[in-house]
């Protein structure tokens, strides 16, 4: 475009007898001006609405993109955290065997009555002798099997955690996705723009070096050429960013990252809030809760069992020396039995049968009010994606093309002069932020439902964890 105006410009400079009316003629192609800026705003528009498909039969709110879901794969299997979760879970599962066994039978030996002036001489006295004692505590109630409970309860609502935790990384790589897709789409929209500032630079420079035109105007659009440059630098740099994001959240290097999105998703699926509400049941959050309250509930009657006491036996064989007059002397077999006392137990198994009460209600309280606050935030994140719908829509229907044509028409206006610059940069404007804007909704409505997915789906967890058990 602008090597042609250079052209015209050449061309009339070498014909210095042509007419003014000649030369504004050539000079001023407002005509190919509007040409190019309907070929910028219908190939911005068509390149949205080439995308725009019907909206396929999704079984989940997330729009549908094959390269995310990859994406999503690698995060659940390499990032970091989840990967430090996973080994706890796996640990508490080996746990679970270990509160359960009985505690380990005692094995002593031993010399008894030595003579003090002749502690090597073991026939001397006739009651020296060497002894060999086992011992095993046993249980008279089912407080092992009460304690594995336990382990296995507190390994489920590690699992239960380790799901929410998945859901939450899962969901802060979906949001740095879309942020990623919407500043690459910024840009694309601010490369368009300047295009066409160029163009208009190019016919405000022309009408200065004719003596038709001001130089305030080409130094306005000089200042504006400047601003839409900052932006764009503002913006690629904060694309760059999200895509290190996206890399640090896969586990990779931040110089690592994936290609980058094609776009922005613009098919979403159809919400019933009747049913999400049904699914929060489903909530990663509310599991971790609900397996919090069994696992207290099983340290409750953990602690009412020690109260029983345990019951301690004992046998020994004790082994004597023949007396040197030849003497036989039979050996000795001792066998003991015994049970704790819980003398002190007001103050401890009491004690801890209170604390096991209290946290148990600490647990049942936090479980509604996790419930309490799923539901909350699905009616908010509903309410919110149907207001980012209709604002799309507003947008697509409205005031995108109430933009353009407002443009289109300012820049009729400025080709005749009825308009100054001022008019030409505010239309300008109005409609890069009304394509900003745009993008900004379609961004805030994929990153609405992948919020909604992370409080309603769950993501299976525990084939990763086996598989890290057998490494």
């Amino acid at each position: 475009m602008a090597c042609g105006l250079q052209s015209e410009e050449l061309n009339s400079n070498a014909n210095p007898s042509a007419g003014t009316s000649h030369m504004m003629s050539r000079q001023f192609p407002f005509r190919q001006i509007r040409m190019t800026f309907l070929v910028l705003v219908t190939g911005w528009l068509g390149m949205h609405t080439a995308n725009a498909q019907p909206t396929p039969d999704l079984t989940d709110v997330v729009p549908s993109d094959p390269v995310l879901q990859r994406l999503q794969d690698e995060v659940s299997a390499n990032n970091p955290s989840l990967s430090s979760m996973r080994e706890q879970l796996a640990a508490s599962r080996a746990r679970e065997s270990q509160a359960g066994a009985w505690m380990d039978p005692k094995l002593g030996i031993g010399a008894m009555n030595l003579p003090a002036n002749s502690p090597l001489d073991l026939n001397q006295e006739p009651m020296t002798g060497l002894w060999i004692n086992a011992s095993q505590s046993i249980p008279l109630t089912g407080k092992y099997s009460s304690k594995r409970i336990v382990a296995e309860a507190m390994s489920d609502a590690t699992h239960a955690t380790v799901d929410q935790r998945t859901a939450t990384v899962t969901d802060a790589l979906r949001k740095a996705w879309y942020d990623w897709a919407y500043l690459r789409a910024g840009v694309a929209s601010l490369d368009s723009t300047i295009q066409l500032v160029d163009d208009l630079l190019v016919v405000a420079r022309t009408k200065y070096e004719t003596g038709s035109g001001l130089q305030s105007s080409l130094l306005r659009l000089q200042t504006e050429r400047s601003r839409l440059t900052s932006q764009r630098v503002e913006l690629e740099q904060n694309a760059r960013n999200a895509g290190r994001t996206v890399a640090v959240l896969l586990g990779r290097t931040p110089d690592a990252a994936p290609s980058a999105p094609a776009g922005l998703p613009v098919s979403f699926s159809t919400i019933d809030p009747a049913a999400m509400q049904q699914g929060a049941e489903r909530s990663p959050a509310i599991q971790a809760a609900e397996q919090a309250v069994r696992a207290n509930d099983a340290r409750v009657n953990l602690a009412r069992q020690l109260w029983t006491p345990e019951l301690m036996l004992g046998v020994g064989y004790g082994y004597r020396q023949d007396a040197d007059n030849g003497m036989d002397r039979a050996d000795f077999i001792t066998v003991t039995a015994g049970i704790t006392l819980p003398v002190f137990g007001g103050s401890k198994q009491g004690r801890a049968v209170e604390e096991a009460v209290a946290e148990k209600r600490s647990a049942e309280y936090r479980l509604r009010e996790t419930q309490l606050y799923v539901s909350r935030q699905i009616e908010s994140l509903v309410d919110e994606d149907n207001r980012h719908a209709e604002q799309i829509q507003l947008y697509d229907q409205g005031i995108l093309p109430q933009a353009s044509s407002t443009l289109a028409s300012t820049l009729s206006d400025y080709s005749v002069g009825r308009v100054g610059v001022e008019a030409l940069v505010a239309a300008e404007r109005e409609l890069l932020n009304a394509r900003l804007q745009r993008l900004m909704h379609l961004r805030d409505r994929a990153k609405v439902r992948s919020s909604l997915a992370a409080l309603v789906y769950r993501t299976d967890v525990e084939q990763t964890t086996t598989q890290s058990e057998e490494k």
